[in-house]
């Protein structure tokens, strides 16, 4: 065993490259789904989404962008899963113009799966340009901010849109984003007309957000990709959040195990080690 141990300290980098390579994408491939254990604010957030009755409308603001897809795009995902699968209805808007590509791809992706009409059950409102502006408006006017689509298709021909006249008229908004976002629905929507708000955000800023959940001022909060995987364990919908939590609990224990064993080679290599006594005084031998 120490004669092994002391072999893995001479052991070719280039190898446990590729161990650490297999056992990242393995799970990306097929999903292992390790158990999660769901912390209060994503489980919140779970609950408030899942307490609504079919027919609901949900008013979901993005700002998702490349720097942020990684953890923000399997919010999103798992978001309109749920909702598709409970009978909601969501509209879609955004506050960066680098969203609506990811709108587009997600409605059009799960389309087929829940059996949902454009109009009916969702639809993706055009990008307005002024960011914190945007949503000061869609609390205080929302009607005169957008009258139409993203397809330019007025929203007396919208179902989904039948009888909306603001803000209030909403039974849910969910922010996602990694920026101020969430500053702006809660300022402006939630905390001016009461509407009910669920938060996704990245995982760094979380300890920004998490005051106002304390508060009661967020009904709920999905941090990063751990949250997005969290909210999907409780939904039932394994996705790509579970499928990223998996590649790296995985990469994190065999690097633990990697530390271990080369911890262990060292100490077993030392125990081999002759200790000479030093030479007395005087002695020429």
């Amino acid at each position: 065993m120490a004669r092994l141990l002391r072999r893995l300290q001479n052991l070719d980098d280039r190898i446990i490259y590729l161990i650490i390579g297999i056992c990242i994408l393995a799970p990306l491939v097929r999903p292992l789904n390790l158990p999660l254990s769901p912390g209060a604010m994503t489980v919140s957030a779970y609950d408030t989404i899942d307490s609504l009755p079919p027919g609901s409308r949900i008013l979901l603001i993005t700002e998702i962008a490349p720097g942020g897809e990684s953890e923000l795009l399997p919010q999103l995902v798992v978001f309109h899963r749920h909702a598709m699968s409970k009978g909601l209805r969501i509209i879609y808007c955004s506050t960066n113009p680098a969203s609506v590509p990811y709108l587009l791809n997600l409605t059009n992706e799960w389309n087929s799966e829940y059996s949902t009409e454009y109009g009916e059950q969702y639809v993706i409102l055009p990008f307005m340009a002024g960011e914190e502006s945007v949503v000061v408006q869609i609390g205080q006017n929302f009607s005169a901010l957008y009258e139409s689509d993203y397809y330019c298709t007025p929203f007396k021909d919208m179902e989904i849109m039948d009888g909306i006249e603001g803000i209030s008229d909403m039974d849910l908004v969910v922010s996602v984003g990694g920026g101020d976002l969430f500053r702006w629905v809660l300022r402006h929507i939630q905390a001016s007309k009461g509407v009910p708000t669920v938060v996704g955000c990245t995982a760094v800023i979380t300890s920004f957000v998490s005051p106002f959940y304390s508060s009661g001022q967020c009904a709920g909060i999905l941090s990063g990709l751990g949250g997005a995987a969290e909210y999907e364990s409780l939904a039932n919908l394994p996705g790509k959040a579970t499928a990223g939590m998996d590649a790296q609990s995985l990469g994190h224990l065999v690097l633990i195990l990697m530390i271990l064993l080369g911890n262990a080679g060292t100490i077993a290599a030392r125990k081999t080690f002759v200790e000479i006594p030093p030479l007395k005084r005087g002695s020429s031998k």
